[in-house]
């Protein structure tokens, strides 16, 4: 949900809306590469970087994986558990198009996810 795989900034707030709409905001952890509003409900954790796109830590993550979530040190991890099964890659933009130029041009949220000058 980050710049290059969203693409653009997706909006992950209307997400966090849906959970606490069905009661489980207190029940549910999100964590999300997408961008948040400042008026989520519960343990939300936004904007990881690098995102998906880009192999960040969110790009493998299987069933069965778990995530830990420490408040106090302000980190998340996360614990991948294999049981022999293939580790999926990172999902690969669009390759062709103009969904395939915007994520080989965007660059990260934490630089303004502003488009560069394509190399020629």
């Amino acid at each position: 949900m980050g710049p290059r795989g969203g693409p653009g900034t997706v909006f992950a707030a209307s997400f966090v809306a849906a959970l606490n709409g069905a009661g489980l905001g207190g029940h549910v952890a999100v964590v999300t590469d997408g961008e948040l509003s400042g008026l989520n409900h519960g343990l939300v954790v936004g904007q990881v970087m690098p995102e998906a796109a880009d192999g960040g830590p969110l790009a493998g993550l299987q069933d069965g994986d778990t995530i830990s979530i420490d408040l106090d040190a302000r980190r998340v991890d996360v614990h991948p558990v294999r049981n022999g099964a293939p580790v999926r890659a990172a999902g690969d933009a669009a390759e062709r198009g103009w969904l395939g130029q915007y994520a080989e041009l965007v660059g990260p949220i934490q630089g303004g996810a502003v488009l560069r000058r394509p190399a020629h």
